[in-house]
């Protein structure tokens, strides 16, 4: 009779715990827990401190950005931005960009003579100018054409990178020679009797030929990204050959508007 008296009743049901089995262990204490070191407690301080940072280093950049209203103020604004080593090596190879483009502008005009005392032959510096294309690409720097690039979606999408493109856009600096100016070089090359063979512009994935509207001639053709024929789409603007920019931007020099000295670099060198 005892027996049965202990098991009257209708036996208890199962219930799901609230707790998940890891909880459960770790109340009932069947694993060690983890305690953190000092040296680890300050490194996840430290690097969350650094990213908290970063964050609000951004957010300022970005609220910055929207009051932007020239690519000259952009520039600006992100070169003071700039660590001074990463400036400084920037200017280096700005530099050498900017040595090329003088030497070129005399190979072209034909005020590049051996009796002068800076003479670099045609050879010697076609050979300078395919190596540092090979090295560092071409900058194509007719973003500044479309406006307040720095608004668009392409901007942050295409042009933080490392590429002469992207260091021009963001800084206004030469980092690679520009893609306009390689088109000029390759035409003269093949109107001289030089025996340096040109290296082809960059083209493949990725790149497209777009047309001068302005000239509408063979020789107003040039390979740009994909990206930038795409904002030229996207904004209904027309594309310019570097000829005719070159007149517009000589046209503008004369201007009363346009008499500031400013160095059009769409239009030569500086």
């Amino acid at each position: 009779m005892e027996e049965l008296k202990r098991r009257r009743g209708r036996p208890p049901k199962p219930r799901a715990s609230v707790l998940s089995p890891e909880a459960i262990t770790r109340l009932r204490g069947n694993t060690l827990q983890t305690v953190e070191t000092v040296e680890e407690a300050a490194a996840r301080r430290e690097k969350d401190r650094l990213r908290k940072q970063a964050d609000r280093k951004q957010e300022r950049v970005e609220k910055a950005v929207e009051g932007i209203e020239t690519n000259e103020e952009l520039w600006e604004m992100n070169l003071s931005l700039l660590p001074e080593a990463e400036l400084s090596a920037l200017l280096e190879r700005e530099s050498r960009v900017l040595d090329l483009l003088h030497w070129m502008d005399g190979a072209v005009a034909g005020t590049n003579l051996p009796e002068n005392e800076d003479y670099v032959s045609v050879e010697e510096g076609a050979a300078d100018l395919q190596a540092l294309v090979k090295e560092n690409g071409l900058a194509t720097m007719e973003i500044i054409l479309l406006g307040d690039f720095w608004h668009q979606p392409i901007y942050q999408e295409r042009f933080q990178g490392t590429d002469g493109t992207s260091v021009f856009a963001k800084f206004g600096i030469l980092t690679a020679f520009p893609d306009h100016r390689w088109a000029e070089w390759q035409r003269f090359l093949a109107t001289t009797t030089s025996p340096t063979t040109p290296l082809d512009t960059p083209s493949g994935n990725g790149f497209t030929t777009m047309k001068c509207t302005t000239c509408n001639l063979l020789t107003g053709e040039a390979s740009v990204p994909m990206s930038i024929a795409e904002a030229y789409q996207q904004q209904g603007k027309t594309f310019q050959c570097d000829h005719c920019r070159t007149i517009e931007a000589q046209s503008r020099t004369q201007s009363t508007v346009f008499q500031n000295n400013q160095w059009s670099p769409l239009g030569g060198s500086r």
